[in-house]
């Protein structure tokens, strides 16, 4: 977005610019996902973020910002890490930075119960049960 030039000013002068990397759109994204060490989302606004649930459904850890699409999908030190300003967004990085090895495993799927394929296979077929065959 708008602030990618400064973003990539920063990463270069942190001398972090051959570890981050701005993709941009991409065709084929989980090739990139899946050697991540962290998924992170910044955004100010969004609903439930499939980009995010597709992160936790491949077992990648996520660092996002605090807001009502993205805190109902994180259970805080279980699949990722919330933050409300730059700063926390720093830390929560250290955070995974030190502890890296817990979060490069090959991890499964982080994604809550409640967004599960299971659960909504079971709410589908109790709606269904309930009211669609007792017609």
């Amino acid at each position: 977005g708008e602030e990618k030039e400064n973003l990539m000013s920063f990463c270069k002068n942190a001398k972090i610019d051959d570890k981050v990397f701005f993709l941009g759109f991409q065709e084929n994204p989980w090739i990139y996902l899946n050697n991540a060490d962290v998924y992170i989302s910044a955004s100010l606004s969004e609903g439930v973020s499939r980009s995010v649930m597709e992160a936790l459904f491949f077992g990648k850890f996520c660092s996002l910002s605090n807001i009502p699409g993205h805190f109902e999908l994180i259970k805080v030190g279980e699949n990722g890490l919330l933050f409300n300003s730059d700063d926390e967004l720093k830390e929560n990085l250290k955070y995974v930075l030190l502890n890296k090895e817990k979060f490069k495993m090959k991890r499964s799927n982080l994604l809550p119960y409640e967004f599960s394929k299971e659960r909504n296979v079971m709410l589908l077929r109790k709606f269904i049960k309930e009211k669609i065959l007792r017609r």
